[in-house]
């Protein structure tokens, strides 16, 4: 009896350098970028939120949401959620976050759509598209700019 080695598998599709959200003049409102689509494909992803500017005080507030959808964009499910306040005023950091395949839970999660608590991360699989919304409280100014690579 002989045994066949077989190779590996091929691997799947990338995408990289991707450009989710162009890097931002000065902003002092919330916003949501433009979704990223056809990820269908895709299993995981490394998104690199790169904060250029954070310019706070008092109670100002700068929450930076990564979100996808299951539905071909109807509803947006928040994924992560970045806080920022005053006391992370002058800095500029960068984040990478990671999405990977389905995860299993005994425990439903809430879709928000820009409500995840500070800080959060859920285990959520990647959807078919992807966005960044910001929500601000008060007046801070920030800018930004967001990448991704997909495999």
């Amino acid at each position: 009896m002989s045994v066949e080695i077989l190779p590996r598998s091929t691997p799947g599709p990338v995408l990289s350098n991707v450009e989710v959200r162009a890097a931002s003049g000065d902003l002092t409102a919330g916003e949501t970028s433009t979704p990223i689509t056809g990820l269908e494909r895709f299993t995981e992803a490394v998104i690199r939120l790169d904060i250029t500017k954070l310019t706070m005080d008092g109670s100002d507030e700068v929450d930076f949401f990564l979100q996808t959808s299951y539905n071909g964009g109807t509803d947006w499910v928040d994924i992560e959620n970045i806080h920022t306040a005053v006391a992370d005023n002058g800095l500029t950091p960068v984040f990478e976050l990671v999405i990977s395949g389905p995860q299993s839970s005994a425990v439903g999660r809430v879709e928000t759509d820009g409500a995840l608590a500070d800080d959060t991360k859920l285990d959520l699989p990647l959807g078919d598209r992807i966005r960044f919304k910001t929500v601000i409280t008060d007046a801070p100014t920030y800018a930004y700019n967001v990448e991704g690579h997909f495999s």
